[in-house]
């Protein structure tokens, strides 16, 4: 067993932070923090974060969200999927719906704002969407098909939230993977299997509060240190 006079440290390099948690719980919990990672030379950092997210309703909580960790996937619009099919890269970015022209995968080649409830979604096959305008006639109804069914699942799950303006009950906890090196690189060049750069990435798990009085007593159980908080306001 390692004593901690044993230990010959080679640089101070991670144990200029220690967690809070971690301190709170007294000498014995550090010491042994200092001889885990002693034990783990290899051992990477992990960037990771609590993102919370609180304010009155109706001031655009969620909305935000969906801006700032948009859904992007690749699909197509015949049902296909062979070596002939074309592939488009589609986003939705809080109410903007993209689409990218295929072989220049950051250029729009079709963009739609997602006004509240003038639009429509519905499955349509076993991996397929419709978006649907409702009294818009220069819009024309857009096809989508996913090579998966859980992705059509998110899209649907998203595109009625975006287009129903639902409110938010309770909390909502999603995690988000926010790639900050090589994503966008990877996407333009059309290399979105190419593994990422996991030293290049921030996980999120984000904390979306209900802004209704009746749940306001709740919050504080939920709120912790070592986390970035959003706070919003229509003033």
């Amino acid at each position: 067993m390692n004593r901690i006079d044993d230990i010959n440290l080679e640089s101070t390099e991670g144990l200029e932070i220690i967690p809070i948690e971690i301190r709170n719980q007294g000498t014995k919990s550090i010491v042994q923090y200092i001889l885990d990672l002693c034990k783990s030379p290899n051992s990477k950092p992990l960037y990771r974060t609590k993102l919370m997210v609180v304010g009155y309703e109706n001031v655009g909580k969620t909305t935000i969200l969906d801006c700032l960790f948009p859904i992007i996937d690749l699909g197509e619009t015949k049902g296909i999927f062979n070596f002939l099919s074309t592939e488009y890269l589609f986003e939705l970015q809080g109410k903007h719906f993209r689409k990218y022209k295929p072989n220049a995968l950051i250029i729009v080649d079709k963009e739609i704002i997602l006004e509240n409830k003038q639009w429509n979604v519905q499955e349509t096959k076993e991996t397929g969407l419709e978006l649907i305008p409702l009294n818009d006639k220069t819009q024309k109804k857009t096809e989508i098909y996913f090579k998966e069914k859980e992705t059509r699942d998110k899209w649907i799950e998203r595109l009625k939230r975006v287009i129903l303006n639902s409110a938010t009950h309770g909390i909502e906890v999603n995690t988000h993977i926010w790639n900050f090196s090589k994503f966008n690189q990877q996407i333009a060049n059309g290399n979105e299997n190419e593994e990422k750069d996991k030293d290049g990435q921030v996980e999120f798990s984000t904390w979306d509060f209900a802004g209704q009085n009746d749940y306001y007593n709740t919050h504080h159980y939920f709120l912790s240190n070592r986390s970035i908080f959003l706070v919003l306001s229509n003033e």
